[in-house]
């Protein structure tokens, strides 16, 4: 889901991911809150949203 078909570079939802949860780490919000999905389904993009949300409350020091 987070990588491109050669394995290396990320796809769509793996760039998404990152993106949210660098949104989360600077700024401290949450990143569920920002209307924006990119060209992914809005079900999908939620739910990376929630998870980015998620590793950054379970990770921070």
């Amino acid at each position: 889901m987070f990588y491109s078909v050669d394995g290396v570079h990320p796809s769509e939802a793996g760039s998404f991911f990152t993106a949210a949860l660098f949104y989360t780490t600077i700024y401290g919000k949450d990143p569920s809150i920002n209307p924006c999905t990119a060209s992914l389904k809005p079900a999908t993009a939620l739910y990376l949203k929630e998870k980015a949300k998620e590793v950054w409350e379970n990770y921070q020091d």
